[in-house]
This record gives C-alpha cells, structure tokens and sequence, in this order.
C-alpha cells in the first residue's frame, strides 16, 4: 500500500509563497470610528440633555479604548472623548433641572 500523498506533493496545487504582510503607514490607518462617535453622542448629550446619548458616549469610549492599538493612540482625543461621556452623564445626573 503507497503512503498518502502529502500536500506539497498534490500536482494541482502550485508551490505557494509565504505570507508577508506589507507595512501599513500611520496616516493610512481608518478613523476610530467609535472614538468619534463618542465625542459626538457625548456634545449631543451634554447640549441637549439626552441621558441616552450620554450613556452611548460612554460605551462607545470604552469601546474604542479597548480596541485601540499603540501605534494610533492619540491623547488628545482620548481625554476628549473621555470628558465629553463623562461631563454630558455628570450634567444630566447633577445638575439642576430648570423647572
């Protein structure tokens, strides 16, 4: 009994050559989309006093410090997103109402 082919033997499949990823550049990278959508539910729950807005924001921040890489991390916007999600829960929560 012949021993079973192995794949680098089968004739219809060619050699192949290894993987190599190619270098991405830092201004090539897409947006974090979350990020954004933090800081904006974050302005639209802060000017429009919309606790459901606020909410977002902040799972969407979350979202994006927790699936952001080294590589992107911008400080800026993370202090951003992170004070828009927070002052829009803080202002709706304790802040006096007008009636």
């Amino acid at each position: 009994m012949a021993p079973p082919p192995s794949s680098s033997d089968d004739p219809r499949r060619p050699p192949g050559r290894p993987y190599a990823a190619r270098p991405v550049n830092p201004e090539e990278l897409p947006p974090d989309y979350m990020a954004l959508a933090s800081v904006l539910l974050g302005i639209v729950g802060l000017m429009l006093k919309y606790k459901a807005c606020a909410w977002l924001a902040l799972v969407a921040c979350i979202s994006s410090l927790a699936t952001v890489r080294a590589a992107e991390l911008d400080v800026k916007q993370v202090v951003c997103s992170i004070t828009f999600a927070l002052m829009g829960l803080v202002m709706n929560y304790l802040a006096r109402s007008g009636a």
